[in-house]
């Protein structure tokens, strides 16, 4: 065999993965360091080999190029499922549950310093039914209805002096305000 046909047959072998189906390994990927030192975990990744490739399938945690952490949750078969926690940029955070890849039931949404948001509920990862928004100090300043991701009935929304807001609220259909 010539030597460009041995390197080749041994690129094919390497190429060739023979990891049992089923097979458990946790993977890490890393940000390159900011200053030069030690590259940053960018996330852990509980994996299984599944139908020829890794999935994800377990605890997952990710983090920003700084170190910190910027979601955590569970993966079942390549997909969120189970209980989640996110950080966004702006250091407001998110909290519910996904099932099979969309988010499900009750989510909370924080602001950076910890005041409540926002608060409602998915169905297959859309919005649904009552959500609530608070202002900073935590007087109400909305509650929407949702159907299948749209407003869909009734809207109220309260101005930073606590009077109702008329002209935002009233009656959606589809998303389109009808009254």
């Amino acid at each position: 065999m010539d030597g460009r046909l041995a390197i080749l047959a041994l690129v094919g072998l390497a190429a060739c993965d023979h990891t049992p189906e089923g097979t458990h390994r946790t993977y890490e990927a890393h940000w390159d360091a900011l200053d030069g030192s030690q590259p940053v975990v960018r996330c852990r990744v509980e994996q299984v080999y599944l139908d020829g490739r890794w999935v994800k399938a377990g605890l997952a945690v990710f983090f920003d190029s700084e170190g910190r952490q910027t979601h955590r949750g569970q993966y079942t078969r390549g997909l969120e499922s189970g209980p989640w926690w996110e950080r966004n940029e702006d250091g407001s955070t998110a909290k519910g549950s996904y099932v099979e890849g969309r988010r499900t039931g009750t989510w909370t949404y924080l602001r950076e310093k910890g005041s409540r948001a926002e608060r409602g509920d998915y169905l297959q990862g859309r919005r649904e039914a009552l959500w609530t928004a608070w202002y900073e100090d935590g007087r109400v300043l909305s509650e929407v209805t949702w159907k299948d991701g749209v407003q869909d009935g009734p809207a109220r929304f309260w101005n930073p002096d606590g009077s109702l807001d008329g002209a935002r609220g009233g009656i959606y259909r589809d998303g389109v305000k009808v009254r």
